[in-house]
């Protein structure tokens, strides 16, 4: 599990930043969310085309 722990704090940033306002924060923080789970999604779909694909080939 240490492993894991040191996985997710290459995505989460530990600098301490000041936003003019807080919803600047929150903002920040969907953005980031958004982004990683379209690129895990992006995966994801890539990975079960290419399944599909090969499968239909053989």
């Amino acid at each position: 599990m240490p492993k894991l722990k040191g996985l997710s704090r290459e995505f989460v940033s530990e600098e301490q930043r000041s936003f003019g306002f807080k919803i600047g924060r929150t903002l920040a923080s969907a953005l980031s969310g958004f982004i990683a789970g379209v690129v895990f999604a992006s995966i994801v779909w890539a990975l079960i085309l290419l399944f599909f694909r090969a499968y239909i080939m053989f």
